[in-house]
This record gives structure tokens, C-alpha cells and sequence, in this order.
């Protein structure tokens, strides 16, 4: 089996969240009915980036998954009611909402106190395993996760959580010192999980485990050079202008870079809270670092979106735009539809292109709701457009 095919190794699901706590004991089933259990969480991976449900980009190149939708159940109405990292996770971890757990946003700490899948399991005789991204523990995202603060999994091969996946750390058992990944992690964690099925294999008890990828969530140009040659002509990427690491990664992904095929981007500022080790902080050098990245396209052909609501960025790209002679055909502003109107419709009256973002749909409201939890300072944004003309 190919390690692209080995990511997609099989998904089952869990039903014992249903039962309550106190009844965890009480099931008679004999030791060879109980299924082993394997959770795999992909992190920002779409239900439509399927083969089996028709992406063209997919069709006919994933073979394990659609042979398991050919064969399984496929969930076609599933929703997560905060599908952001902490709180998504302590959702599955408990069944409960993340208002009843208080994970309301990212870095959080799940307390010991919670009830969680794993310690079901365990209490019904399943040995329980975790390998990759944790995001549950709320004491640092590369600080060790001591067994007690593992909500009940034993196995442990995890991170609380990191996105540098050709330069993964994680922390082993009890070993309290940071080991190191040789490649790219996602291969090297679903070896991990390949190894522990086998060893489980070998005995009478049955496991749970979980196998929680960090990928495909940004940065995709760390993606192994088999994936990132395969859809070239397919994929625009969104960068961030207050990682540290953008221009680099604008860089690097330039062998990709045709005529045929060009490169294309969505820029814009980022609005994750991350540390100031991997990211700008200052709003001026955040600017800064978006108008390089900006040059950087122009400079090279590569076509970028330019998604901001800030005159300086924008003044700053129409500096470029005349520097460069760059066609109006090359490039596009993005906004938010209501943020800023006027600066908006200046852009368009000087004759540039714009696209303008617009939730839609039955569910917009509560797709709204959720992005403004994700950047509370989006919310200012909108009150001031309401209030204040331009």
C-alpha cells in the first residue's frame, strides 16, 4: 500500500457516548462481540473533498475510502455546532456542548472532571490509544500532557497541537522530553497507528484509538512533492500575512509555478491567535509583511487576492499594481460584503476587480455566528460599517 493510500485507513463509529457514565459497567457482551474502534480525525478536511462524493480533483484516486462509502454509512447531514479545534474536539470527547464544557475557543483546558470517550472504553474493558494533534489541554501547544491530564487514553503519541508536520515533535508514554519526527508526520502517525492495530491484534482485548492528523489544515506547501504535482492546476491556496513563515512559504511553492498552471492565492492578514514566535503581532508590521507578500506575487506572475479592509494594504497594493504595470486581469481585491462600503467602492470606481464575500444559504446565520466567534474583532468591523459611513 502507497503511504498516500495508507492515510485513509478505515473509519467506524462510535456509538458509546450514548451511555451514561454510572451504566459503563454493565454491559455482558462476551470479550469477541465488541468491535475495535479506530476514530480518524482529519483536521479542516471538507465532506465534499471526496472522491466518493464526486470532487473532481478525487474521483477515481481514493480507493479506500470509497470502497468503505460503498460498504458503510455515510453521515449526509452532520453538524458540528463550533467546528473550530478545542471546542470540536471536547464535543467528540464528552458528547456535550462546548457551552456545557466551557470550551468555547481554542488553547482551552478540558478538565479532569469531564467525562470523555476514553474512559467509557475503558470501563469497558478496551484498551484506549491516542496518536497526533491533542488541542485539549490548554497548557501550552509544546508542553508535555502528563497521563493524568489524558482524559483516560494509555497509548499516547500526541502533541497538543502544531502544524510544522516536516518537523513534528510529540511526546511518548511518560517520556516527559519532546522526540521528533522524521518525515512528514500524518505518514509517519498513521504508521504509528498501523503498528498499534497489530500489536493489538495479538491480544484479547479490544482498543480504541484515536488517529488525529493535523493535516490538511494550512500550511499546504509542506504537503510531500507526490501531492503537491498531482493538483497544481486545481488548488488556491489562502496565506496569511502575519505568519512568519509566508513569504518563505511563497517561495518555496514557485517550482510549481507555470504558464500553463499558475499559482494563485488568497492573502490575507490572519485571524487565529497564535504566538509571537510564529507570528507578527504589530498592526503596522503585519501591514508591512502583507505588502511584501503582495509584491512578492506581482513580481513573479502569480495571481493574487487581495482580502483586506485596510486603506494602508490597499494603498499599498496600488502602489505595486502601478509599479509593476500589473494588468487588472492579474489580481483582485476581496471583502466582506458590509465591511467598509466606501473604501469598497472606491476600489471599484478606480477600475479594479473585486469579489465580495457573502454568506448565503438556510444556514448563513449560524455560519456568520461561527465566524465571528473564530475573529471576535470582526464584530467591531461590522458595527462600525452599520454605523459609521465608509
Amino acid at each position: 500500500m502507497d503511504k498516500p493510500s495508507r492515510l485513509f485507513v478505515v473509519l467506524s463509529l462510535i456509538t458509546i457516548l450514548g451511555c451514561g457514565h454510572e451504566n459503563a459497567n454493565t454491559n455482558t457482551q462476551d470479550q469477541q462481540s465488541r468491535p475495535n474502534i479506530l476514530f480518524i480525525l482529519a483536521d479542516q478536511w471538507r465532506a465534499q473533498a471526496t472522491g466518493y462524493n464526486g470532487d473532481p480533483n478525487l474521483v477515481g484516486k481514493t480507493h479506500n475510502l470509497d470502497r468503505m462509502a460503498a460498504q458503510g454509512v455515510i453521515f449526509r447531514n452532520a453538524i458540528s455546532v463550533t467546528p473550530v479545534c478545542t471546542p470540536y474536539r471536547a464535543a467528540l470527547m464528552t458528547g456535550q456542548y462546548p457551552t456545557t464544557t466551557g470550551m468555547i475557543f481554542n488553547d482551552l483546558h478540558l478538565p479532569e472532571s469531564a467525562v470523555t470517550m476514553a474512559e467509557l472504553y475503558q470501563d469497558a474493558g478496551y484498551h484506549t490509544g491516542y496518536i497526533g494533534k491533542w488541542h485539549l489541554d490548554g497548557m501550552g501547544r509544546f508542553a508535555y500532557t502528563p497521563p493524568e491530564r489524558r482524559q483516560g487514553f494509555e497509548y499516547w503519541k500526541a502533541l497538543e497541537c502544531s502544524h510544522q508536520y516536516n518537523d513534528m515533535i510529540y511526546y511518548e508514554g511518560t517520556n516527559d522530553q519532546p522526540q521528533k519526527r522524521e518525515g512528514y508526520s500524518p505518514y509517519e502517525e498513521t504508521e504509528d497507528a498501523i503498528a498499534y492495530i497489530k500489536q493489538q491484534a495479538a491480544t484479547d482485548e479490544p482498543f480504541l484509538m484515536v488517529l488525529a492528523w493535523g493535516t490538511p489544515h494550512f500550511p499546504h506547501d509542506s504537503a510531500p512533492e507526490e501531492l503537491k504535482k498531482e493538483f497544481p492546476k486545481n488548488v488556491g491556496l489562502v496565506l496569511q500575512a502575519y505568519m512568519r513563515r509566508t513569504y518563505k512559504d511563497l517561495e518555496n511553492l514557485m517550482d510549481l509555478h507555470t504558464e500553463e498552471a499558475p499559482l494563485n492565492y488568497r492573502l490575507c492578514k490572519g485571524i487565529y491567535v497564535e504566538p509571537k514566535e510564529i507570528a507578527y503581532k504589530k498592526y503596522e508590521e503585519v501591514n508591512e509583511h502583507f505588502i511584501e507578500d503582495i509584491e512578492f506575487c506581482f513580481k513573479n506572475g502569480v495571481y493574487p487576492g487581495i482580502a483586506t479592509h485596510d486603506k494602508p494594504v490597499v494603498e499599498g497594493a496600488y502602489r505595486l499594481i502601478e509599479k509593476y504595470n500589473v494588468p487588472k486581469d492579474k489580481y483582485e481585491f476581496q471583502m466582506l460584503y458590509g465591511v467598509t462600503p466606501a473604501l469598497r467602492q472606491s476600489i471599484l470606481e478606480d477600475g479594479h476587480r473585486m469579489r465580495v464575500y457573502v454568506p448565503y444559504g438556510k444556514k448563513w446565520f449560524g455560519y456568520s455566528t461561527r465566524r465571528l466567534k473564530e475573529n471576535p474583532k470582526m464584530a467591531s468591523m461590522i458595527m462600525k460599517a452599520i454605523f459609521v459611513k465608509g
